[in-house]
């Protein structure tokens, strides 16, 4: 994979993960975790577990 795509390996995630609660399936945790340390959007998790706001305009 990191052949292929040099940015896949993300490292340093592990300490995010049992700070991250409230997901559907709590096994997802590690991927959150790495998404977030990662800088990624993770749109898929984030209509899950946040709730809809208003910007206000």
């Amino acid at each position: 994979m990191n052949d292929a795509f040099e940015d896949a390996l993300i490292e340093g995630w592990e300490p995010l993960e049992d700070g991250i609660r409230g997901l559907p399936d709590p096994n997802d945790r590690h991927v959150v975790a790495a998404a977030v340390r990662g800088s990624a959007a993770a749109p898929k998790f984030a209509r899950e577990i946040a709730p809809p706001f208003e910007t206000g305009s």
